[in-house]
């Protein structure tokens, strides 16, 4: 077999294992450098690198699990309590104030018919047995002559949804009677609803609770002040 090659001297080997050595260095001194920093990248994301690279305000990552629309908005932190807005639509004052207000309305007109379909059906049954629609009619020829609806405005004191009965404070007719001084027709009447409608339901007497309760305040009653026999 030929010879095998001769050995290179002495200090040209050790030259060479030297430069190995250098190499294999850097090598492992670039790779651990390379590493920390990807790890940074990775695992470390200041507000500081976020901003840089995005060009505007640091960024705080959300917690895993919850998105952006689920992160409480910028405040006091305290839960929004602010009324929702009420239904549209006429109060009960002012559905029954349409009413008393088209009654007298009526009435000064000389239209008995129509005034009277304004009133109760509790209270129309009522006054049939009192002498019905023609003594109404003569207690109203009164207020023909003499009551001035004016500014008729109605504030609702008291209801009861058992009987569907409001009870209300009329206020804004005057009552000027020949020889007597102008008169403010005021005080406490009733307004009944039926068939989602409200009705003209007037005076105490009609309805015997209601008779021992108001008997003994009718000074208080809707123009009692201005004619003493009144409703």
């Amino acid at each position: 077999p030929p010879a095998p090659p001769p050995a290179p001297p002495s200090g040209q080997r050790s030259q060479a294992l030297l430069v190995a050595a250098v190499v294999f260095l850097a090598l492992m001194v670039g790779g651990v450098g390379a590493a920390v920093l990807l790890t940074q990248g990775e695992d470390d994301p200041s507000p500081s690198t976020n901003a840089a690279n995005t060009g505007g305000e640091p960024t705080t990552p959300a917690t895993p699990g919850t998105s952006t629309a689920e992160l409480p908005a910028a405040g006091n932190g305290e839960e929004d309590t602010t009324p929702a807005p009420e239904p549209s639509g006429p109060s009960r004052a002012e559905e029954i104030e349409e009413v008393l207000t088209d009654y007298y309305a009526a009435v000064k007109s000389g239209d008995y018919d129509s005034a009277w379909e304004l009133l109760s059906p509790s209270y129309k049954e009522w006054k049939e047995g009192e002498g019905g629609y023609a003594k109404w009619q003569t207690q109203e020829e009164r207020n023909f002559r003499w009551l001035r609806p004016n500014d008729l405005t109605v504030d609702v004191r008291e209801y009861d949804p058992s009987t569907r009965i409001a009870t209300i404070y009329v206020s804004g007719m005057t009552y000027k009677r020949p020889g007597n001084a102008l008169c403010d027709y005021v005080g406490i009447t009733w307004a009944r609803r039926f068939g989602g409608r409200w009705y003209y339901d007037q005076g105490y007497v009609q309805r015997a609770e209601r008779a021992a309760e108001w008997r003994p305040r009718a000074t208080e009653t809707l123009g009692y002040a201005c004619e003493v026999d009144g409703y």
